[in-house]
């Protein structure tokens, strides 16, 4: 007569190798705890594992009389992606504003924004709050909100100056414009005169005199009421 016996062992490994930040897999053994008992490197004794960590893994089983059944180990690689992706932080805008991933981002994402819009980036002109869905070649996914507030319109700073004399004053005269019932507040001119240690105003319609013709870089900087500027 003849006999087969046969000894259960260990059933392998079938999960991912790879997992996402904030998510776990399952290792099970699939041998009943009646019978056997688990050592796991965490020093847990149950017949299955979850594993939420990158990490090498292994199991050492034994019988109820102490005899070695199995062992296994693995290696598993955590995409860190869900937690490193990043719009920013909160902010105050003057005109409009593409908002992008500030880390996380690389050229395999694919994005999905509040308004269902699927672009890499989001053009902001209204205050409000903006959300963004990433998933990177691995499908782990990544979430963000950032709040923007839009202050108001980018003014246009522009000028216009009077041709003059050797040694007379120069009449500066300002044409900038703001926009959407904004009004610009405050004037810094520049008359880039590298001779002189007080060659700035901050009037609307200032005069300067050069002390010596020549090319300069005139600079105004123009900011409206509600704290937008522009030069």
């Amino acid at each position: 007569d003849t006999i087969v016996v046969t000894y259960p062992s260990l059933s392998a490994y079938t999960g991912p190798s790879l997992i996402c930040q904030n998510s776990s897999v399952s290792w099970n053994t699939n041998l009943p705890k009646d019978l056997f008992s688990f050592q796991w490197n965490d020093n847990s004794t149950d017949s299955l594992l979850s594993i939420s960590l990158g990490g090498q893994y292994y199991v050492h089983i034994t019988d109820t009389s102490g005899c070695f059944v199995d062992s296994d180990s693995i290696i598993i690689t955590q995409d860190n992606f869900p937690t490193n992706a990043y719009l920013g932080s909160d902010t105050s805008i003057c005109g409009s504003y593409n908002t992008t991933l500030v880390t996380g981002n690389s050229p395999d994402l694919t994005y999905l924004w509040n308004d269902s819009s699927t672009n890499d980036s989001l053009t902001i002109t209204a205050s409000g709050q903006y959300s963004v869905i990433a998933t990177n070649n691995n499908n782990c996914v990544a979430k963000d909100t950032i709040n923007v507030t839009v202050l108001g319109p980018i003014p246009i700073a522009a000028f216009e100056y009077s041709l003059t004399c050797e040694n007379s004053i120069v009449s500066f005269n300002d044409t900038s414009m703001a926009f959407s019932g904004n009004t610009i507040t405050n004037w810094f001119w520049d008359f880039g005169d590298s001779a002189s240690t007080s060659d700035t105003s901050i009037i609307q319609q200032p005069n300067y005199t050069f002390i010596d013709t020549g090319s300069y870089s005139i600079n105004l900087t123009v900011t409206t009421n509600v704290g937008c500027k522009q030069n």
